[in-house]
């Protein structure tokens, strides 16, 4: 007789916890917002010191600009480049990064920040992903601007079912305290 499988695809259709990005309600679970994209140029503190110009935003322009592409990614996210960011900050720039001289382009996160962190150039950092490293300064914020996407928000969903239990509570609670 085969195996009861009901269990096992209905956990993994609902499961207990987890974070998203979508914003439409799913029936059953309650939806905490935890926190907003930010995103802002990093680099490390030698890269910085290389490159004073970094301390503009017009500086940064001329800068070896690592930067994160849509193309080949298949996740939800709100895509930030240079072009968006330099856009948002600078209105008055005359060319767009990606017509810089010394322009990286990649679809791979991680490898943004590695190159980041290998003094090869200036990485936009999402504040949930870099924040660590900045606190531990292996990368520094060369200017204060940053970008707020206010519609972009990850909440954390729980299935009300599992909203009372001890071990979600404790994860839920954990997760609230890591990004507030």
């Amino acid at each position: 007789m085969p195996a009861n499988t009901d269990n096992c695809q209905d956990s993994a259709i609902n499961p207990d916890i987890f974070v998203t990005q979508t914003s439409d309600l799913r029936p059953g679970y309650v939806r905490i917002p935890l926190f907003n994209e930010v995103v802002y140029p990093v680099c490390t503190p030698r890269y910085l010191e290389a490159h004073p110009e970094l301390s503009t935003v017009e500086g940064m322009r001329n800068s070896v600009l690592l930067d994160l592409n849509p193309y080949g990614r298949s996740q939800l996210s709100e895509q930030v480049d240079w072009n968006v960011w330099f856009a948002f900050h600078s209105h008055d720039l005359q060319i767009p990064a990606s017509e810089s001289p010394h322009y990286f382009s990649s679809n791979d996160y991680s490898l943004l920040v590695q190159m980041a962190l290998d003094d090869q150039g200036l990485a936009l950092g999402g504040d949930h992903l870099v924040k660590h490293l900045v606190q531990q300064g292996r990368l520094v914020r060369p200017v204060m601007e940053e970008l707020t996407l206010r519609e972009a928000v990850q909440y954390l969903m729980i299935n009300e079912k599992k909203a009372e239990d001890p071990a979600c509570g404790r994860l839920k609670d954990w997760l609230i305290a890591r990004f507030k």
